[in-house]
């Protein structure tokens, strides 16, 4: 619903607003309207396929991010990629019940045995196609990031952390088990 706005205005006033279409709403024509009834815009919605059951993965997590979110688990395309390709990941989340109360975006580091970051990959889930904000709970997510090396990756022995944060504040949601802001994901990459 639009209030209008409070104070002195001419005929013409231009107010910014921003509308939050809920994770449960069905594909169709949606209205914006202005609290007389009148039309103001209209939108078709299209909403992502549900899906329901777990897809594969390689590895097993199974951690919850608080009520947001349960890693499932993740694939990791080459445990000894080379440090001038991309290192592919894939998430695999399920929605929990307070996913669709915030957006959040996902960060993928990886580490070397001085706990620097030699990888990364920072991105809204499923490379921007389904925000946390549009989550529908007990959906299974794929989020396939690619990690660039940056310049202190060297061969050797490296782990992946996994971590969501607002990009509006840089705040981390510190709600994995101990409320850490990370969790470090089972087995281990060797750059090459």
């Amino acid at each position: 619903m639009l209030v209008p706005l409070d104070g002195p205005r001419d005929a013409i006033t231009l107010g910014w607003r921003e509308a939050t279409v809920p994770a449960t709403a069905a594909a169709g024509d949606a209205l914006l309207l202005l609290p007389d009834g009148r039309e103001l815009a209209r939108w078709t919605l299209d909403v992502p396929p549900r899906l329901d059951d777990s897809p594969e993965f390689a590895l097993a997590v199974g951690e919850s991010l608080g009520t947001l979110a349960r890693l499932a688990g993740y694939t990791l395309a080459d445990t000894s990629a080379g440090t001038t390709d991309p290192l592919e990941v894939t998430l695999v989340w399920q929605a929990g019940a307070g996913a669709a109360q915030g957006r959040y975006t996902v960060f993928v580091h990886l580490l070397n045995d001085q706990g620097q970051i030699i990888a990364q990959s920072d991105s809204i889930t499923a490379r921007g196609a389904r925000p946390t904000s549009g989550w529908r709970a007990g959906e299974y997510i794929l989020d396939r990031h690619e990690l660039r090396f940056n310049a202190l990756a060297q061969p050797g022995s490296a782990r992946l952390i996994v971590g969501m944060y607002d990009a509006r504040s840089g705040e981390r949601v510190a709600q994995w088990p101990g409320n850490a802001d990370h969790i470090a994901l089972p087995g281990e990459v060797k750059p090459r």
